[in-house]
């Protein structure tokens, strides 16, 4: 729910008003749109984006970083918690 105020503390008119009981808290969590542990449709389904374009992100990093982008996957996997 917004609510209009009349000015703000400067003066500059209407601002908007968002309370706190009205916003949706973001989380990680794997996705059920997965090729393997979800990681890469979680990380994608946060930011609202494409997982093919996380997931070919996460190919060229792996490969470019000596494949050290394969522990932090594991990592991941083990860190974020499934969806319900």
């Amino acid at each position: 729910m917004l609510a209009q105020a009349t000015n703000d503390e400067r003066g500059h008119g209407p601002i908007p008003i968002i309370y706190k009981a009205d916003m949706e808290k973001k989380r990680f969590y794997r996705s059920y749109d997965r090729m393997l542990g979800g990681v890469c449709g979680g990380i994608a389904e946060y930011f609202d984006i494409d997982p093919t374009l996380v997931r070919l992100a996460y190919v060229v990093l792996t490969f470019g970083t000596a494949f050290s982008g394969i522990i932090v996957y594991l990592l991941l996997w083990i860190i974020m918690p499934e969806r319900r």
